[in-house]
């Protein structure tokens, strides 16, 4: 904000200059909080010389500050889908010690002369504890631990790509040599990955759906639609469908629909009836949520469809878009989006 602006603001509401500064400081920092935290972590970093709590100080609010930063798309698709903060404790033992308290996932870890083993340990602490916080319970175990270690290797990839070695050899390739189940899964969840469904789909359904059952005890029939779910997806983003009836995924706990925006020759052909027809016809079968796909040129297409369904049909509650790089077989990436489509619940009121 120009210091003029700030000027304005102070006379519009007759306080002083400083105050208005004060206050968007104070807002730029809780919006920032992981660039305030590494700002920190940097003028502790010049007085570590002469103070042990200085150094300790540095080391954890710069980890925290990277996973913050590393982690803000996930934050932004849903509450419940990861926990908003971290706290770093340092303590004598070995072993990490995690657990939530207000929301917040504190991590009690010893210090390493390894920083890259540092930051992971706590990334693997912050999101064994802080992903899908109620929804642990309720999805199938198997593809729970893989998730955790694939948004793992993400948020290293993002935050400290330094570390990436030291994660792929002591936590990636020990789990997936130790069982092929896991590699399997490892494999389908970076396909979908890959194809923007992994975090803005399964993730995002999962925590839905076990909102819905929390605090309850688990359902067989929601962790076994778990397991069907990434069978779904991974379907899709390896192969691809031509039917659009099969892009439909109406269950028990997973009401979803997937809707790709790939032909153009339909739009230039009928415009956006027929698709705004077929959304509507999904919701009347019972869907709780339309994911309306676009890539590149496409995206303008995939808004439209999305901006028109909003106005026109009552039943839909919000539109939510999730953009993402499409990375295609062929290592190319294009810029895509995803917009969530959730339809009004009665039962939520």
């Amino acid at each position: 904000m120009k210091a003029s602006e700030i000027k304005e603001i102070a006379s519009l509401l007759n306080i002083g200059i400083p105050v208005v500064a004060t206050i968007v400081v104070f807002i730029a920092c809780a919006c920032n909080i992981d660039k305030l935290l590494l700002f920190i972590s940097f003028l502790q970093k010049v007085f570590s010389f002469c103070s042990s709590r200085a150094r300790k100080g540095s080391i954890s609010n710069s980890i925290r500050g990277k996973i913050l930063r590393s982690s803000k798309d996930f934050r932004s698709i849903s509450n419940s889908l990861i926990s908003p903060d971290l706290k770093i404790e340092w303590v004598k033992e070995e072993s990490a010690e995690t657990f939530i308290k207000n929301n917040q996932v504190i991590i009690r870890m010893s210090q390493n002369s390894n920083p890259h083993k540092n930051f992971v340990t706590a990334v693997n602490a912050y999101i064994g504890s802080g992903l899908l916080p109620k929804a642990q319970r309720y999805i199938d175990p198997s593809i729970l631990s893989v998730s955790r270690v694939a948004v793992c290797r993400k948020l290293i990839i993002n935050g400290d790509p330094d570390a990436i070695d030291y994660f792929d050899d002591n936590i990636l390739s020990p789990l997936t040599n130790s069982s092929e189940e896991c590699a399997e899964i490892y494999d389908e969840l970076k396909t979908i990955d890959r194809n923007g469904m992994f975090v803005n789909i399964l993730l995002n359904e999962y925590a839905k759906a076990s909102q819905k059952v929390f605090p309850d005890d688990p359902d067989p029939l929601l962790l076994a639609e778990s397991k069907e779910l990434l069978t779904y997806l991974h379907r899709i983003a390896k192969t691809g469908i031509d039917d659009v009836s099969e892009l439909q995924f109406n269950r028990e706990y997973f009401k979803v629909h997937i809707f790709l925006t790939a032909k153009t020759s339909t739009y230039l052909r009928s415009g956006i009836k027929p698709y705004l027809r077929h959304i509507a016809n999904a919701i009347g079968e019972g869907i709780n949520t339309v994911y309306i796909f676009g890539l590149g040129k496409k995206i303008a297409i995939a808004n439209e469809i999305t901006s028109e369904i909003k106005k026109t049909d009552f039943r839909v509650d919000s539109v939510i878009p999730h953009h993402y790089r499409h990375k295609s077989i062929d290592g190319r990436t294009v810029h895509g989006v995803c917009f969530e489509v959730n339809v009004y619940d009665e039962s939520n009121e």
